[in-house]
């Protein structure tokens, strides 16, 4: 398994497998996830981000669920408080 490090600036993660179900190339989510950057790649986990406010965050939350992303089963969205001298790593089980 391979762990990818996430920020607390609204990050999105994709499952990989996820993206294989639909037929979703990583060329199609980068299209789907205009100006926010593919800043992590996992051999399961794709991350995005950080997408600075409530309000992008939630903009791109309804462009994966158009093209048929689940929340929680398929993507995540991480937004919390973080210190900058604390880092958070995720991984698929």
């Amino acid at each position: 398994m391979t762990s990818v490090a996430i920020t607390a600036h609204h990050d999105i993660i994709v499952r990989r497998e996820a993206m294989r179900r639909l037929g979703l190339s990583e060329a199609d989510l980068t299209a789907l996830l205009t100006g926010v950057d593919c800043r992590g790649v996992g051999s399961e986990l794709l991350i995005f981000g950080p997408c600075f406010g409530e309000e992008a965050a939630t903009e791109l939350h309804r462009r994966l669920e158009r093209a048929g992303l689940d929340y929680v089963d398929d993507f995540f969205l991480v937004a919390m408080d973080l210190p900058d001298w604390l880092r958070l790593r995720v991984e698929a089980i």
